[in-house]
């Protein structure tokens, strides 16, 4: 491939290992802020 340097097979599984984690708390940020957001809306009245 044109204009990309080549990686050497452990740190790009490295990278893929690193980039699933990001994931996986990008996944558990957006459901917390999904599950905040879906409070009845009576407990927000009483704030």
């Amino acid at each position: 491939m044109a204009g990309f340097p080549r990686i050497s097979a452990g740190p790009q599984l490295r990278l893929v290992e690193f980039n699933q984690q990001v994931l996986d708390n990008l996944d558990r940020i957006i459901t917390a802020l999904e599950d905040d957001h879906e409070e009845p809306e009576d407990a927000a009245d009483a704030s």
